[in-house]
């Protein structure tokens, strides 16, 4: 089954290229499957590639932009968003045309900052009112109104029952490499995330943290992000 990658080019040149390695990395990731990589320069371009997959066909769904709690694409100027804004398509429009060509169990890897992040969570951290707010324990389970955790509960009304996974970032400075990821699936209390850390099994301790922190990063989370391989038993196995 096809694996896509939907990777930002309308931005900075430095930018731009890193995307596109990521979509590279995610392709790579998925060889011996047939694969597509596709630029995107507007909204529109996030949508319109699903219109050229048949029902159920696609296996890997790989977006990589900026992100935030709310949305991803380049901020300020076009994307998807879970709130209304000009030049921002809407996330059920998303949905509605992604979801009915994701095959069962697709995983969907969102590439961007903090797709993973409740909005809440992000404003009071962006006032500076709360000074946890990025401490390791920030990271556990959670985003239940994140834009990645609206996702699943999105394809879930266009595409029931398909048990589709989104994987997102909980953290800015966003590059695949980054470990700090969850997980969000309908069955999971409509798509509360659970964090890589808590399905690693790490125990909630901070030497179990930092030795997970050391564990779960580079290519091992990005091979995860991206649904590679075994990651996640590869990850369990080191802690």
């Amino acid at each position: 089954m096809p694996a896509i990658a939907l990777y930002l080019q309308n931005d900075r040149p430095a930018r731009a290229e890193e995307f596109e390695k990521a979509a590279i990395f995610f392709i790579d990731g998925h060889r011996g499957s047939p694969s597509d990589m596709w630029p995107v320069y507007s909204g529109q371009d996030l949508l319109e590639p699903a219109k050229l997959y048949g029902p159920e066909s696609v296996m890997n769904l790989g977006i990589f932009a900026h992100g935030t709690p709310e949305t991803f694409g380049r901020p300020g100027r076009f994307g998807v968003s879970t709130i209304k804004q000009p030049k921002y398509e809407s996330l059920e429009a998303f949905a509605a045309l992604w979801g009915p060509v994701l095959a069962p169990n697709a995983i969907v890897s969102l590439g961007c900052c903090l797709c993973s992040r409740d909005p809440k969570w992000y404003r009071i951290q962006l006032w500076g009112k709360d000074v946890s707010a990025w401490s390791p324990k920030s990271y556990g389970d959670g985003g239940s109104r994140s834009v990645a955790a609206r996702l699943v509960r999105a394809f879930e009304a266009f595409a029931p029952k398909r048990g589709v996974e989104v994987r997102g970032h909980c953290a800015a400075g966003h590059t695949i490499y980054q470990a700090l990821l969850r997980s969000h699936l309908y069955s999971d209390h409509e798509g509360l995330g659970k964090s890589l850390f808590g399905l690693v099994g790490c125990g909630n301790t901070p030497e179990a943290r930092k030795r997970w922190q050391s564990v779960v990063r580079g290519e091992l989370a990005a091979k995860w992000l991206c649904g590679v391989g075994g990651a996640l038993h590869a990850v369990k196995g080191a802690v």
